[in-house]
Parts: structure tokens; C-alpha cells; sequence
């Protein structure tokens, strides 16, 4: 069996650069806040209705400013008849 695949790039960013606090007089430019990125992917031989498949899921957690990000893509490929 043939197996084709695209392969997505998965990069969370956040476009936001200044922050400006009115009652401090504080600006926070977020540039020099890190963006912490933690990628997986996994390949899963099944099965399915169609016939055999392969299951590639792209998965990505990013940390940034103490929030938890989460951003995947789930491929299902399978071979026509």
C-alpha cells in the first residue's frame, strides 16, 4: 500500500507586542516574553470502513504568558478502490 501525505506545520504565534498599563505608566513589550512550544506526532496503522489506513496526528502545547495553548491536525489516509 501507497501511503502520500501533505505535511502540516503547526506554529502557534500571538500578535500582540505592547501592553501599556494607564495607572502604572508601564509598557510590557511581550517580544521578550518566551514562547515555550512542545510538538508530537504520531503515525497509527487501522482500520477503517474503507479499508486500511494510516492516522497522522500533528499535535503542538504552547506555554505562553502562564496560559497552555493546544493545536492539532488529525490525518486520516486511506487507499481508494
Amino acid at each position: 500500500m501507497d501511503y502520500g501525505i501533505l505535511r502540516m506545520r503547526l506554529n502557534p504565534g500571538f500578535i500582540d507586542r505592547f501592553f501599556y498599563f494607564a495607572d502604572t505608566d508601564t509598557i510590557i513589550d511581550f517580544n521578550d516574553m518566551r514562547l515555550e512550544r512542545e510538538y508530537n506526532v504520531t503515525v497509527e496503522d487501522t482500520h477503517i470502513p474503507e479499508g486500511p489506513a494510516r492516522i497522522y496526528k500533528h499535535e503542538c502545547n504552547a506555554t505562553y504568558l502562564g496560559r497552555n495553548f493546544y493545536i492539532a491536525t488529525i490525518d486520516t489516509v486511506y487507499q481508494n478502490r
